[in-house]
């Protein structure tokens, strides 16, 4: 009985964590897309205030990845509130969409949430188009001696009483058994 159980359930498990590959369908702006029938939000992909950079972006993306083929990567937190699917996005070449799309400026690093897998090359890519002053940076000026700071991340010894750095788990020694060796 538990087979027939396990066997039922099997194929809704699959459904859940298989990450489509297809062609790009469609693009809506710098942070969806669409592969298959999937909508896909690029996780820590935020344009929502990309001003005079939206269309230039538009245009990006699209020479990018429309009609190509792609590779879906999903991380802990599976659908955006609009029930989009949040997801990396791989083009054929190996290149991490989500990343290219902000080191070339057209977005900033959003919030990610749970889904963290990426995080460290999506902020060095804004830090990056930030210093090159790519389209959405284009107009800021620098403070000298001001650290830089990317939505809530401070990097280490930027001091103040700012957002701490998010940082992975340390990695910790196995705790000793209370009861002794087995």
């Amino acid at each position: 009985m538990r087979r027939l159980a396990w066997l039922a359930v099997f194929p809704l498990l699959m459904a859940v964590t298989a990450a489509p590959e297809g062609r790009c369908t469609w693009v809506g702006d710098v942070a969806h897309l669409g592969v298959g029938p999937d909508t896909i939000t690029l996780i820590g992909v935020e344009a929502r205030d990309a001003g005079p950079c939206a269309a230039p972006g538009l245009v990006f993306l699209r020479q990018l990845a429309l009609d190509k083929p792609v590779r879906v990567e999903r991380d802990v937190e599976a659908r955006d509130p609009a029930g989009g699917m949040l997801a990396y996005v791989y083009l054929a070449d190996g290149t991490l969409l989500n990343e290219r799309v902000i080191a070339a400026g057209y977005a900033r690093v959003g919030p990610m949430g749970a889904n963290q897998a990426h995080a460290g090359e999506l902020v060095a890519a804004q830090l990056a188009a930030r210093s090159e002053r790519l389209c959405l940076w284009s107009g800021e000026r620098k403070q000298p001696g001001k650290p830089e700071v990317v939505r809530g991340i401070r990097p280490l010894g930027g001091g103040g009483g700012g957002p701490r750095p998010i940082l992975p788990p340390p990695q910790l020694p196995p705790l000793p058994n209370p009861r002794g060796p087995r």
